[in-house]
């Protein structure tokens, strides 16, 4: 995909099973900081509008997502990472795809906002990633999903 920067690491499913279920199926697997209240209101809002279901949701502190960020070689403080088959999409790219899986109108705006220059959509993001605890305050208390809500769920 021009524009938006993709890492790749092959899953194996003997070397961690975990992992391997947690991916398993055809969903991309979105990770955001659990602690996080904008990452917490994001991931509310995927779930609302995702109607097909084409992305779960982790935190990066669950063990799954650590083991992911370490995977890709990525911090979960600095980044979101959305994990689509044995491609990893990190920054302001994972937040493009997510917007291009969730589709409708949103697929739309994901594609206009690759229009802009990868380093000015990754400043952005490292200064909104900086700032978000300042900016949204922090969590204290888990997000815990509706029973609607748990298959999308990966801890």
């Amino acid at each position: 995909m021009r524009g938006v920067p993709v890492i790749s690491a092959p899953i194996d499913p003997a070397s961690d099973e975990a992992i391997a279920a947690a991916l398993a199926d055809d969903r991309a697997l979105l990770l955001v900081d659990g602690q996080c209240m904008l990452c917490s209101r994001g991931a509310g809002f995927v779930m609302r509008v995702d109607r097909n279901r084409r992305l779960r949701i982790g935190t990066g502190q669950s063990a799954i997502g650590r083991a992911l960020y370490e995977r890709y070689g990525e911090d979960e403080d600095e980044t979101i990472l959305l994990v689509a088959g044995e491609r990893a999409f990190t920054k302001s790219a994972g937040v493009i795809e997510a917007l291009r899986r969730i589709g409708r109108g949103w697929r739309w705006l994901g594609w206009l906002a690759a229009l802009a220059p990868e380093r000015w959509r990754d400043a952005g993001y490292d200064w909104l990633a900086r700032n978000r605890f300042r900016l949204f305050g922090r969590r204290t208390s888990c997000l815990m999903p509706t029973q609607e809500q748990r298959d999308r769920f990966v801890t």
